[in-house]
């Protein structure tokens, strides 16, 4: 439960353009490296919050550089592994790495760590349509 309260503290704080301005995912901060540990939680609504914190951090190029230096990607891929993955949590990992898949250097982490989970989500029928084209979208984009 403490990792879920801190999960929508940071959610909230990352949802702010402001806060993220003033360096809220610039190395110092260590968010990624809270997010890393708060996503070994697997209930559905703190992993829906660390997807959003990952969400806002890719949106901005210093959140991006910082999520792919502190090899994040693998964590995010990782949040959608299991069996009931809440719809909402695939959408906004697929997003994030959408995001992060915008700047060439990444493309080896997302090669090898988030590619089965694209391919997953692109043939998988059951996903909401926005949440395939990213997927489509970041495939392009390697």
């Amino acid at each position: 439960q403490i990792k879920r309260k801190c999960a929508a503290t940071l959610a909230n704080l990352a949802a702010v353009p402001e806060i993220l301005d003033k360096g809220f995912c610039d190395r110092q901060s260590n968010i990624v490296s809270g997010v890393r540990s708060i996503a070994v939680a697997r209930d559905a609504e703190t992993l829906e919050y660390v997807a959003t914190i990952c969400y806002y951090l890719s949106a901005m190029k210093k959140g991006r550089d910082e999520l792919v230096a502190q090899e994040a990607v693998p964590v995010l891929a990782s949040l959608c592994s299991g069996e009931d993955v809440p719809a909402k949590v695939r959408q906004l990992v697929v997003a994030a790495l959408t995001h992060i898949s915008n700047d060439s250097t990444t493309h080896e982490s997302l090669t090898e760590f988030a590619l089965p989970l694209i391919i997953e989500t692109m043939a998988g029928a059951v996903h909401a349509h926005d949440t395939r084209m990213n997927a489509m979208t970041l495939l392009c984009n390697l």
